[in-house]
């Protein structure tokens, strides 16, 4: 079986799941200092190898950078698929959408936008609030190009907008009314969700609409930001990778997660989030909703702070991850147990 490739930072596609679930541990796993106070962790060992999904590029990202990905093993919603030519095609006939597509997203189920291989972005569908950034607000059947030279764009889960950075570095905002893209800001090197961005110097941003574009902080490698109604909590990396949160309306909840952190994945489910990190000797932490048995520690227990999960992991997705072997390990609500995949 071919291996699909670990999504990362996505928000994910998920049906809403009720009743009890089966054959979830309730045993704790081991705290942010180390220390093993359960049965929840599971152990791999290994070597790494780059997994891919149709479609996307396989050159190296930042993993926040992917944040709005919507692919859940080669499906977008349930309207849109990629092929193995890189073309996106309508699910329901087959038609072909856009040929030499390396990015795909879906805002919704009824607005499309995808990157081909030239750097061009082009949208198609719903244009509710001018999503689309065509300048005009009318519905689109067919693909329409919105944009050059673009490296990656980004639907933002808290904010009505959509945003793209351009290969110069160009940050660009629409929707929420505004029907084309405008420059917001420059020198950007990555969106992080809920109107926030990091430019090259590695200063953090809000970019609210009602005011200009701010700095709220530095030397920041890699970060998240969430909305809860006027609330935003930031999750990021410093430049000596240790990991930190704190909630916009009051700063002193500054609190220090983790150390040695390489990688930072964010995981929408079920109108929270799930959170997940890679540290320098390659294991994997997470803490967020697991009422689902989202993190794979053999719980359906929620966690307030990061636990450790596993060894020797290369990357992480919602429901897997993937080994420095290459194995790719996956698990379900009803059957928390993270299992190898074979072949």
């Amino acid at each position: 079986m071919k291996k699909i490739r670990s999504i990362v930072a996505a928000i994910t596609v998920i049906l809403a799941i009720t009743g009890s679930m089966a054959g979830c541990n309730n045993d704790d796993t081991t705290d942010p200092n180390g220390n093993n106070s359960g049965t929840g962790t599971v152990s791999t060992t290994s070597k790494s190898s780059e997994s891919e999904v149709t479609g996307n590029s396989t050159e190296e990202k930042d993993p926040v950078l992917d944040l709005s990905l919507t692919i859940i093993n080669n499906k977008l919603t349930d309207s849109y698929y990629i092929d193995e030519n890189n073309d996106v095609r309508n699910i329901q006939n087959d038609n072909l959408i856009l040929s030499d597509v390396r990015s795909v997203n879906v805002s919704g189920k009824y607005s499309l936008f995808m990157i081909k291989n030239d750097n061009t972005l082009w949208a198609k569908g719903s244009n509710t609030n001018g999503i689309l950034g065509d300048n005009t607000g009318i519905d689109r059947d067919e693909p329409v190009e919105i944009l050059e030279n673009v490296a990656n764009f980004y639907i933002d889960d808290d904010e009505p907008y959509v945003y793209a950075v351009t290969n110069d570095k160009v940050l660009y905002r629409w929707g929420g009314s505004i029907y084309a893209p405008e420059v917001l800001l420059e020198d950007v090197v990555t969106f992080c969700g809920a109107s926030h961005a990091i430019k090259s110097d590695g200063s953090l941003w809000q970019l609210f609409s009602a005011y200009e574009p701010e700095k709220i902080m530095g030397n920041i490698q890699k970060a998240h930001v969430r909305k809860n109604y006027s609330v935003y909590t930031v999750t990021y990396i410093k430049g000596d990778n240790s990991l930190w949160n704190y909630m916009s309306h009051d700063k002193e909840t500054i609190k220090l997660l983790l150390d040695d952190v390489k990688e930072l994945y964010a995981f929408k489910t079920h109108n929270d989030y799930v959170y997940k990190v890679i540290r320098a000797d390659n294991s994997y932490w997470g803490w967020g909703r697991n009422a689902n048995c989202q993190l794979g520690d053999g719980t359906k227990i929620n966690r307030d702070v990061p636990v450790k999960i596993a060894d020797n992991v290369a990357t992480v997705a919602l429901w897997s991850y993937t080994d420095l072997d290459g194995n790719v390990w996956e698990w379900e609500w009803d059957n928390p147990t993270p299992k190898i995949i074979e072949e």
